[in-house]
């Protein structure tokens, strides 16, 4: 009892340690897991494009392609992949169904990347997505 001072310190210690490793842990599971739900998840790859800066030397890379690339892989390296799938950068579009329409923004993709990303529908049919 006369130690009360250094008892709620020592707890509050070991309470905020114990939550740091928590959520530590927990960041850790994410990264591992993270789009592991797709069947053959360790086969999906994206196809990016390294330059090299003339002024300054370095080298970086973009994700974005020209479309006819998507042509050429499907049509000369087909043995290779089974799915090529182009996206579209994030911009709005507008959505309908029916007499519903809805203004959205997101990154798109062509209806192939349903058969490579096997998404797990709740509830729906896959197909009326495409």
């Amino acid at each position: 009892m006369k130690n009360r001072g250094y008892t709620l310190i020592n707890i509050c210690g070991i309470a905020v340690g114990m939550a740091v490793a928590m959520l530590i842990s927990l960041w850790i599971y994410d990264e591992v897991t993270f789009n592991s739900s797709a069947p053959n998840y360790k086969n999906v790859a994206q196809v990016r494009r390294y330059f090299t800066d003339p002024n300054t030397g370095e080298t970086t890379g973009v994700s974005n392609m020209h479309y006819p690339m998507a042509t050429i892989l499907k049509s000369d390296y087909k043995q290779y992949f089974k799915h090529v799938v182009m996206a579209w950068w994030q911009s709005g579009y507008t959505l309908s169904a029916a007499d519903k329409k809805v203004f959205t923004t997101g990154q798109f993709m062509e209806p192939e990347g349903l058969d490579m990303l096997a998404p797990i529908m709740l509830k729906g049919n896959l197909r009326c997505i495409a």
